[in-house]
């Protein structure tokens, strides 16, 4: 099975927990996506399959700019279901939140990290601004890492800064206003076709992270167990 299907069979199964209740029953059950990157499409795909509509969920799909936005949205009550990188999951669980992930369907980072045209190696990165969408985020995780393992202090060695969503990150790459940004696919194909340089695959360094998992929070868990 591939990675996509399994994402989006992983991601059905919680949702049919949610199907056999009276909450699912009498309730639009609010799902959120952390973001626009190909390893978040799998609610997307169960939603354009119509596997929500055949169990019986109503599932609303709301799209934020970033996991860390979405983490709060949850913590508040609005967000029922989270489909993000589990970095601020395990953050907010750890500082005493009811947060909690029940299943994952991604192990590794599948983030690139691209240049600006006039840049061809992670080495020229030093004293370099990187763009991220949110600090604490899944991207400014995933940067520090990778940078990391490079044999870079992120903290010294480059200037990180926090733009937003991929889009915008890849919008001030081509514009000039930072040096480098870490896009997930489909935009690292638009990059190579425009001719802006990737200089580190993170899905080939290996570094172990749950990517893509799937989050609740222990009071939704009662509430459709009630």
């Amino acid at each position: 099975m591939s990675r996509l299907n399994r994402g989006a069979v992983s991601f059905c199964v919680i949702l049919l927990i949610c199907s056999a209740s009276l909450y699912a029953q009498t309730s639009p059950v609010v799902v959120g996506v952390g973001g626009l990157a190909g390893n978040l499409i799998h609610p997307f795909v169960s939603r354009d399959a119509g596997l929500f509509q055949k169990y019986g969920v109503d599932a609303r799909l709301v799209l934020f700019e970033g996991g860390t936005v979405l983490t709060q949205a949850a913590m508040s009550g609005e967000v029922k279901i989270s489909i993000a990188a589990g970095t601020a999951t395990i953050a907010s669980r750890s500082q005493g939140a009811d947060s909690i992930i029940v299943s994952s369907y991604m192990n590794t980072l599948d983030y690139s990290l691209v240049a600006a045209k006039g840049i061809t190696h992670w080495q020229q990165l030093k004293g370099k601004r990187i763009a991220i969408s949110r600090f604490g985020s899944s991207t400014d995780t995933a940067v520090r890492l990778v940078l990391e393992k490079l044999g870079f202090n992120p903290a010294k060695d480059v200037v990180i800064v926090q733009i937003s969503a991929q889009p915008l990150r890849f919008q001030a790459l081509t514009a000039g206003s930072v040096d480098a940004t870490i896009i997930a696919p489909p935009f690292d194909v638009t990059a190579k076709r425009q001719g802006y340089p990737i200089l580190v695959s993170m899905f080939e360094q290996g570094i172990p992270y749950p990517h893509g998992v799937i989050e609740t929070t222990d009071r939704f868990i009662k509430e459709i167990h009630s």
